[in-house]
């Protein structure tokens, strides 16, 4: 088996993402991760009716929400103390999480019907315990 130096990989491709508009397209790089899930069909029995995705997230995948309805402002932790990103995690790159931001925003908008703004506040990958979003109704 050939050597892979996963930290020098790792530490490259972290190298070509800097600018915002190189972000952005890490960001709508989630498209390939939603639809491959079928994401609309898992999300289409919740069109509208936040709470009871609320409650979905908590029970079937193990989150923990706060939605601060007054505001327009969800929290959600993955509560989970591994990446969940479908990429080859021997290559560790903390700016790939932009992508996770991407699906977030996919998801909540797709309950809420409207757009919404997601921005990581942790990352597994950048050393925290789990992922938590900010999702901000727009």
């Amino acid at each position: 088996m050939a050597y892979f130096d996963t930290e020098k990989v790792s530490r490259e491709i972290e190298s070509y993402f800097g600018s915002e508009d190189e972000n952005k397209k890490i960001k709508q790089a989630a498209i390939h991760h939603y639809t491959a899930n079928e994401m609309d069909k898992v999300l289409e029995p919740f069109a509208g009716k936040p709470e009871e995705f609320i409650t979905f997230l908590e029970e079937t995948w193990g989150w923990k929400v706060a939605f601060d309805r007054g505001n327009g402002i969800v929290i959600a932790d993955e509560n989970k103390p591994f990446c969940v990103c479908p990429l080859d995690d021997r290559v560790r790159c903390p700016k790939l999480c932009s992508c996770s931001e991407g699906f977030a925003e996919m998801m909540f908008s797709r309950v809420f019907g409207r757009p919404v703004q997601a921005t990581v506040k942790a990352s597994v990958m950048r050393g925290d315990k789990s992922c938590v979003y900010e999702v901000i109704l727009t």
